[in-house]
């Protein structure tokens, strides 16, 4: 049976593709098969290459992911909106629920990865309206959410964990989507922030992760056991936050 995870975020930019891709290369180095699936990509037209393609240019060095890596997109939309807006402005079809799930419950690779829009309760639809939790509640998959390191952090951090919880969704843990060579007082402090919100962080990426020569290590380094890593939260906190309890 397939293993499902939903890739969401506490908004826009936080580092979803890079996760994403992360998450995928591991799984295929470890020998998996792999499909990643982006619903709704906006922001793009014709063959603009789009988050899938990044996915694809990150885990291209690993051997036999030509072979064992699957990329599915349901739907592009050039403005760069939410999916169900996107589609609303352009004139083009909104994804329909149904269509999605049945197109992800044919996949039968060992791992998939859907990466979602935004966040938790970003739109795809407005008639009738589903978000990604929507679909994370109809696969019954487990969410990774991927936060920023900076000042808002905590607050967007703890509304998506209580959506999630508030829908009955398995929290698989937290990713810092892009982490500093050199962190502020403000990011290591939600560091230490982050450990108290019941969650486990099970990743934190580099800032500036987008090389595919050095990728395999980045995702083997950034990310927990349980997504295939080497990432220790326990020394992660004790490193970047030593120095508050000074």
């Amino acid at each position: 049976m397939s293993q499902i995870l939903i890739v969401s975020g506490t908004g826009t930019d936080v580092g979803k593709t890079i996760a994403t891709a992360a998450i995928a290369a591991n799984a295929l180095m470890a020998g998996k098969s792999v499909s990643v699936v982006k619903p709704g990509q906006t922001g793009v037209s014709g063959n603009e290459p789009g988050d899938l393609h990044v996915v694809a240019e990150l885990t291209s060095t690993i051997p036999g992911a030509a072979q064992r890596l699957l990329l599915h997109e349901y739907g592009r939309y050039e403005p760069a909106l939410a999916p169900a807006s996107a589609a609303r402005i352009s004139g083009a079809p909104a994804l329909a629920r149904s269509e999605v799930l049945r197109s992800i419950q044919a996949l039968t690779s060992d791992l998939i990865v859907v990466e979602g829009a935004g966040g938790l309760l970003v739109r795809y639809s407005d008639d009738p309206a589903w978000t990604i939790a929507d679909l994370a509640q109809d696969l019954n998959a487990s969410v990774l959410i991927v936060v920023h390191a900076g000042l808002g952090t905590l607050h967007h951090s703890t509304a998506t964990i209580e959506v999630a919880t508030h829908r009955g969704l398995d929290i698989a843990g937290l990713i810092i989507g892009s982490w500093p060579d050199q962190p502020d007082l403000a990011q290591r402090s939600n560091v230490a922030d982050l450990q108290r919100l019941g969650v486990p962080l099970v990743g934190a990426i580099p800032s500036g992760s987008g090389n595919a020569r050095e990728f395999e290590h980045i995702a083997r380094t950034s990310l927990h056991p349980v997504l295939l890593g080497t990432f220790d939260e326990a020394d992660f906190t004790h490193t970047h936050t030593q120095e508050l309890n000074r």
